[in-house]
């Protein structure tokens, strides 16, 4: 199970100990079900935390699964990375977390947390930010959260703002924040690196000028939004790198707010995505490039997405030769044609055989027995199962298997 998992899904490819973990699982009676079926959103969104080099983690649905990459987890106490509900973390830091995830969820405004770490040294706290993520509908499906190390100076005569500048400036990501009216107040050395910016060019509103310009107006009024309403805001755009080029970041930001409850402008984080925009635009590209191949072939063709084989895209072809109507869309294919198992027949087996070795099967003058609207019919096929493979020769996360017939006289 952990090699099908591991190499099958990017997601959990090089993604440390925690990915490696999580790719160990059978997920298969799990809340979420296998990796196929996940949301694009979550799988996203958990390639990003698990491959980031910052401490992050994702609480997904409003169960709050919890989904901490290696250097999130290591700040908690019996922190679980399978399907279990993230109130398992431990008492102590889920009493804190809990209120905040529930805001989030709900769509409220919530502030930062310092958590001191149970494992750290003397004075080792952590800035606990969260923020919504959302579906290509802007539906809220999980949670966010990345830590911030902050220590607190030994030397009181030293300013409390320098040092946790210092801090940040040597934290592998981009963080920023922002003074209530929304012009950026401070960015860390990591986002000059990155965009080439001067601070003369990136304070204030200039950072907008690093985004891309097709990007730029819908990011600005989205921030801007979020900052009259107090509410997170999750962007995604291409931003400037300093030697000319753009790649996908998401922008994260959470407002802050005073012991007093006044609003303090916003803070958050920007991480490179480009990976993970370009290999999802890919694989859109793929499905839709492979149902147009289906639905114009002479042949018949059924696409089966994951190892339940479920029914997707059939052309007209296949849809007549199954003979059980247009209905069989979205349901397994062993409930689809029943008599697959009823009558001892290997295909099932085949097909989940080439599911889980990524080799080609093909045969000639098989027969097969097919109950065509309503009659059981005895028919030679010759039959090609094949998976789709990325460019990289790695199987795709989404399995789609196109099972070919072409019919022979018996």
């Amino acid at each position: 199970m952990e090699s099908f998992y591991y190499n099958t899904y990017p997601f959990f490819l090089n993604k440390g100990k925690m990915g490696q973990f999580l790719a160990s699982q059978d997920w298969s009676n799990s809340a979420l079900g296998n990796p196929d079926g996940w949301p694009v959103s979550l799988k996203i969104t958990l390639g990003t935390v698990l491959g980031a080099s910052t401490k992050m983690a994702l609480f997904w649905g409003q169960d709050f699964l919890f989904f901490p990459n290696d250097a999130y987890a290591a700040i908690l106490d019996n922190p679980i990375h399978s399907d279990q509900k993230a109130a398992r973390i431990g008492h102590e830091p889920w009493a804190l977390i809990q209120p905040l995830l529930e805001r989030v969820w709900n769509a409220e405004a919530v502030e930062p947390l310092v958590y001191q770490s149970v494992d750290s040294f003397e004075n080792q706290r952590y800035l606990l930010n969260f923020s919504p993520v959302t579906d290509e509908n802007g539906v809220i499906t999980g949670v966010l959260s990345t830590a911030t190390a902050f220590v607190q100076p030994s030397d009181q005569n030293q300013e409390s703002e320098t040092y946790d500048r210092q801090v940040t400036d040597t934290v592998p990501a981009i963080i920023w924040t922002t003074k209530p009216d929304g012009g950026c107040s401070y960015l860390n050395k990591q986002w000059y690196e990155y965009t080439g910016q001067t601070k003369a060019q990136a304070e204030g509103f200039g950072w907008l000028d690093a985004t891309h310009p097709e990007d730029k107006d819908a990011s600005s009024k989205q921030f801007l939004e979020a900052n009259e309403q107090h509410i997170p805001f999750h962007l995604l755009y291409r931003l400037h790198q300093h030697d000319g080029t753009y790649r996908w970041a998401m922008d994260k930001g959470s407002p802050r707010f005073d012991a007093e409850g006044n609003y303090l402008g916003m803070i958050g984080t920007v991480i490179d995505i480009h990976e993970q925009k370009l290999a999802e635009e890919s694989l859109r590209a793929s499905e839709a490039k492979l149902r147009s191949i289906v639905s114009t072939a002479p042949v018949a063709i059924g696409l089966f997405v994951g190892r339940d084989l479920i029914v997707e895209n059939p052309n007209q072809t296949f849809i007549d030769i199954v003979g059980k109507g247009p209905d069989i869309v979205g349901k397994p294919l062993r409930e689809v044609m029943p008599e697959l198992i009823e009558q001892n027949q290997p295909f099932l087996q085949i097909l989940d055989d080439v599911f889980t070795t990524g080799q080609r099967f093909h045969s000639y003058g098989s027969e097969v027995k097919i109950v065509q609207n309503g009659v059981m019919t005895h028919n030679i096929y010759n039959i090609t199962y094949s998976p789709v493979l990325t460019k990289k020769e790695r199987y795709m996360p989404f399995w789609i298997l196109p099972w070919t017939l072409q019919a022979r006289q018996k």
